[in-house]
C-alpha cells in the first residue's frame, strides 16, 4: 500500500531482488490496496478505481508495523520494563538482538 515497496531494504538486498523482478517480469503494484485474491486473479483498489487482473501467483507484501501493546500490558508487571525489537520501532532481527543485549545490560 506504500508508494514504494522494499523500502527497509539494504542497497545489496534490494539490487537482487529488483534483478529477480525484472527477470521473472513481476509487475509491481505500490499504492495499491488488495480488496481480494481468487484462484487466477486478483482484485485491487488504486486510487478508487477497482481493477480485477489475472494472476498465476501473488506476493502480498503488506510492510510492518510496530505494535507496543504487549509492552504497555506488562508495563505495570514488574519493576522494570524494557521495551525492544518491533514493540519499540520496526526493524531487522539483529536490531531487536541488541536491543535486548543493552536491556539485560542496563538490568545488571
Amino acid at each position: 500500500m506504500a508508494p514504494e515497496y522494499g523500502g527497509h531494504c539494504a542497497p545489496m538486498y534490494r539490487m537482487g531482488m529488483e534483478y529477480y523482478l525484472k527477470k521473472y517480469n513481476v509487475e509491481i503494484l505500490t499504492s495499491t490496496v488488495c480488496k481480494s485474491i481468487e484462484k487466477n486473479s486478483v482484485t485491487v483498489e488504486k486510487a478508487g478505481e477497482i481493477k480485477k487482473i489475472t494472476a498465476d501467483n501473488v506476493v502480498y507484501a503488506v510492510g510492518m508495523k510496530s505494535v507496543d501493546k504487549p509492552y504497555l500490558e506488562l508495563l505495570d508487571t514488574a519493576e522494570t520494563v524494557i521495551p525492544v525489537g518491533d514493540c519499540r520501532k520496526v526493524d531487522k532481527v539483529g536490531g531487536a538482538v541488541h536491543q535486548a543485549f543493552n536491556a539485560v545490560v542496563d538490568l545488571a
